[in-house]
């Protein structure tokens, strides 16, 4: 009979009090056992598997950076994860401020054309409206 074999995972706060104490390699020890979490945490939410890796990245980036406020033998899961949450709020606005500013697009691009229709002839007044006709029937009702 074959004995199991036993993985054991390094003590992610030993590994960290070791990054903070310039360990380089206690950092690519706990990107091993901990990126493939993060990641999948970003996957979760936004199904983008680019976009996952992204964030990753930067919440490991962000973690660098605060390692120094990190502190010692506290349990390094839920500090790591309040940066991911973070990162991911940051992305959440990031797409609504993208969603509003197109809107405000839209309607200054529709002011525009509007404004080119006024200031045509009348033969270009007619296909320019009927371009304008054309991106209203695409907005949705809400707009």
């Amino acid at each position: 009979m074959q004995a199991a074999a036993l993985t054991i995972e390094p003590n992610e706060e030993r590994l960290m009090a070791d990054y903070v104490n310039g360990n380089q390699e206690a950092f690519y020890k706990l990107f091993q056992v901990l990126g493939p979490r993060v990641r999948r945490f970003f996957l979760r939410k936004f199904g983008d598997e680019a976009l996952a890796d992204d964030m990753q990245q930067i919440t490991f980036l962000k973690m660098h950076r605060a390692r120094a406020a990190y502190r010692i033998g506290e349990p390094v899961r839920p500090w790591l994860f309040t940066i991911a949450a973070r990162v991911r709020i940051d992305e959440l606005r990031r797409r609504r401020n993208l969603e509003n500013n197109s809107d405000d697009l839209d309607r200054a691009d529709m002011a525009s054309a509007m404004q080119q229709a006024y200031d045509a002839h009348p033969v270009e007044r007619a296909d320019i409206a009927r371009k304008v006709r054309s991106a209203l029937d695409t907005l949705p009702e809400s707009q």
